[in-house]
């Protein structure tokens, strides 16, 4: 049952941030104030796609090196 819930929790988190980074942010909400800096405010579906699998993925390796270190001690 942990586990169900450790990997419902990690795709859940998963999914907000790949939302998040696929929203176009306003421009006020921009950080960057020189204009050659700024880019403009877009998003970018491959790049959420991206952390959503970078998250997943260091979601499985924390669980493999939590499991591997609970059998040894």
């Amino acid at each position: 049952m942990r586990s169900v819930l450790y990997w419902l929790g990690c795709v859940t988190f998963a999914l907000v941030c790949v939302t998040a980074a696929a929203t176009p942010q306003p421009a006020a909400a921009s950080v960057a104030t020189v204009n050659a800096m700024s880019a403009g405010p877009s998003g970018n579906p491959a790049r959420s796609i991206i952390l959503g699998i970078g998250i997943l993925a260091m979601a499985y390796t924390y669980q493999r090196v939590w499991l591997n270190f609970s059998r040894k001690h």
